[in-house]
């Protein structure tokens, strides 16, 4: 039974787990628009899964941290989505950073891989 604190409601669970259990009851449902393109949670919850199962096979698992260095977009959820399915944490690596301050945070968080796209990939090694 959830718990209501002051107009909010606490759940129990992950959030990628309460997050799949929604792909169950509404698997067509809108999940996330942006960028063109609209993708429902079943949709969504695939691209996680495809994001989890690549950085299982780089070794990520629990107590692992994976940086994040992507704009605001559709694939931003998927990969947040994806890390936490893997087991690890998601360290945020704001792609407008000097490259000198996302290395740093990166090796002080011990980020073992680094999510980003093309853009920002020379950026953060």
């Amino acid at each position: 039974e959830p718990l209501s604190l002051a107009g909010s409601v606490v759940v129990e669970g992950s959030l990628h787990g309460l997050f799949e259990r929604w792909v169950g009851v509404s698997p067509d449902a809108v999940a996330v628009v942006g960028e063109g393109v609209e993708w429902s949670y079943r949709e969504l919850d695939e691209r996680a899964c495809g994001v989890a199962a690549r950085l299982r096979g780089l070794g990520v698992g629990a107590e692992s941290f994976v940086g994040v260095c992507l704009d605001r977009s559709p694939w931003w959820v998927a990969v947040l989505l994806g890390v936490l399915k893997a087991g690890a944490a998601y360290v945020p690596l704001d792609p407008v950073y000097p490259v000198e301050r996302l290395e740093f945070m990166a090796a002080d968080a011990g980020v073992v891989a680094v999510v980003s796209s093309v853009s920002v990939d020379e950026r953060v090694r």
